[in-house]
């Protein structure tokens, strides 16, 4: 599973926990409190190279992203370990999606939730529950990079625009 868009430390699944811990313990500091605006987004998706490749576009465009492959390690993220989150992305095959998003929002009734739909997905508008979606991209260019971006500031504008 282990390719150029993953970290050294996600090529098992063992240092792929320790990898999100790492980084959710670095997200806690001040650059994630709410003073600067600068948001954070919890990307949650089984396909570790697009949520790395995301939280890296993301978090070069001013917001703080974790990753997270499933919604039992978005729990432990955001339950556990207290992570205040303002957006999920979501893989809307994940069968437990909308519900996870709607017990969320039951603790941080703020947060956005965005459905990241199968590049070959058919379905039309947004999925129930959901803020917006989005068709992984087939290529992961810059003008995929700026679709995904421009629709996370429709949302919440990125520390630079905020001021």
């Amino acid at each position: 599973m282990a390719s150029r868009l993953l970290p050294p430390c996600a090529t098992t699944p063992e240092k792929f926990a320790c990898c999100v811990r790492d980084r959710a313990e670095r997200s806690t500091g001040p650059l994630a409190q709410r003073g600067n605006t600068r948001y954070a987004l919890l990307i949650v998706d089984r396909d570790l190279s697009f949520a790395f490749w995301l939280g890296r576009v993301l978090d070069n465009a001013g917001y703080v992203s974790l990753p997270a492959q499933s919604t039992a390690s978005a729990t432990d993220l955001i339950v556990v370990k207290r992570i205040s989150v303002d957006l999920l992305v979501i893989d809307s095959s994940l069968p437990d999606g909308a519900p996870f998003l709607m017990r969320m929002r039951r603790s941080q009734p703020r947060m956005k939730g965005i459905a990241a739909l199968p590049e070959n997905s058919k379905e039309e508008g947004d999925p129930p529950f959901f803020d917006a979606s989005k068709r992984k991209p087939q290529h992961r260019s810059a003008e995929a990079a700026l679709e995904w971006v421009s629709l996370v500031a429709a949302i919440f504008p990125p520390c630079w625009q905020a001021r």
